[in-house]
C-alpha cells in the first residue's frame, strides 16, 4: 500500500465517522420509557382521627413516635388509636 493510498483510506474512515456522527447528532432524542410512579401513601382511617383526651405523641431521641398518657401518666409505643381487634393481614 502506498502512502497516498493509506492517506486516502484514513481520510475515507475519518469522513465516514464523522458522518455518522453528524447523523447521530441530527436524530431526534429517544424516549426512555419511565416506570409509573408508586401510589401515594394511604394512612389507615384510624391514623387520621385525633388521639384522645389526656393523650400527646412525643418522639423519643432515635425519632421514633410513642405516646404519653397523661391521666394514668404511662407512655407506650401503641398507638391508642389503633383498633384493639384489627384484622390479620390476608395471606
Amino acid at each position: 500500500m502506498s502512502a497516498a493510498s493509506a492517506i486516502a483510506d484514513y481520510a475515507d474512515k475519518h469522513r465516514i465517522r464523522k458522518e455518522q456522527r453528524a447523523k447521530a447528532a441530527a436524530a431526534p432524542a429517544q424516549k426512555i420509557a419511565l416506570a409509573p410512579a408508586a401510589p401515594a401513601y394511604q394512612a389507615p382511617s384510624w391514623m387520621k382521627e385525633k388521639l384522645p383526651a389526656g393523650w400527646e405523641m412525643r418522639l423519643t431521641k432515635e425519632n421514633r413516635v410513642y405516646f404519653v398518657n397523661h391521666a394514668t401518666k404511662t407512655t407506650t409505643f401503641n398507638d391508642p388509636r389503633e383498633p384493639q381487634n384489627k384484622p390479620l393481614p390476608a395471606g
